[in-house]
């Protein structure tokens, strides 16, 4: 069905409202025509749509209707991808117990059904559970195994979402320069893809959902004390999205950083104020 195909296409972009649409009208059409597996896959389409707008409640409950009717149309695959759905919620909503016995529950499923994909991003997620719960060796390992399928399955976007939340491991671990390398390559797939849409619009719009990759590789290259590299990274991001998306990602961090307090030695508090001024420098030059 083309509004359901468009509608994940519009999802894949980032332009959430059409994507909306576009599941809307191909759930009203399946209805119609009484196409039940076309309908519980619109459904699906329309909770990832609210679950991306962080609308985490309406979310839930359309992937539980969505299982519920995958159930009854015996679709191991369909019934997978709602329960990740539901795991992709609790995630949302920071309860990693429940999350990570979803993420086995939708494996369960994409294992029976041999999909690859499916299982891949079920491994993304469980890894999210695993970093949350703070159990980083379980989280570790279940990002490898996702990149490994994403790569096997040639899917640039799986990949780039991956190596962006190793990069993050790399980050808690102080391993600056690894958690460099992936952002780096992240970027690159994620450019890969945006130059396979042709209009300048298209873009614009995809690029924004990846402001805080460019956000991150930008504050890292900072923070290993390379910061014209870090400008040049983050006007190439400003160049296509604009520069308010990147600068308040960046200005949300320099908020985190601690500048004072009787746990910090004289060291720790002059580098963490020259971070920060170096951080105010690098945004105040974004054009």
């Amino acid at each position: 069905m083309l509004s359901l195909v468009q509608g994940q296409l519009l999802l894949t972009q980032g332009d959430f409202v059409q994507a909306e649409e576009g599941f809307g009208a191909a759930y009203k059409q399946a209805e119609g025509q009484q196409e039940p597996q076309l309908a519980a896959e619109a459904l699906a389409g329309m909770a990832r749509v609210k679950l991306s707008q962080g609308e985490l409640d309406a979310a839930s409950t359309m992937f539980t209707e969505a299982r519920r009717r995958f159930q009854l149309l015996e679709s191991t695959d369909g019934e997978g991808a709602a329960v990740l759905g539901i795991a992709q919620v609790l995630i949302g909503q920071e309860r990693w117990d429940e999350a990570v016995q979803r993420c086995e529950e939708a494996l369960t499923r994409f294992n029976q059904s041999d999909n690859l994909i499916g299982q891949a991003d079920t491994m993304l997620s469980s890894g999210l559970a695993h970093r949350g719960d703070g159990t980083l060796e379980e989280a570790a390992t279940d990002f490898e195994q996702a990149l490994k399928l994403y790569q096997q399955q040639q899917q640039p976007l799986g990949e780039a979402d991956t190596r962006y939340e190793r990069a993050g491991i790399f980050l808690v671990q102080g391993n600056l320069a690894e958690a460099r390398e992936e952002f780096s390559r992240a970027i690159a797939l994620v450019e890969q893809v945006m130059r396979t849409m042709s209009i300048p619009q298209q873009w614009r719009t995809f690029l924004r959902q990846y402001a805080e990759l460019y956000a991150q590789q930008a504050i890292t290259l900072v923070r290993l004390q390379q910061d014209a590299q870090a400008l040049t990274q983050a006007q190439s991001f400003a160049d296509i999205a604009g520069r308010d998306a990147i600068t308040q990602q960046i200005k949300a961090y320099e908020e985190t950083v601690p500048t004072s307090g009787e746990e910090m030695t004289e060291d720790e508090i002059r580098e963490n104020k020259e971070l920060v001024k170096r951080l105010g420098q690098l945004r105040k030059k974004l054009r």
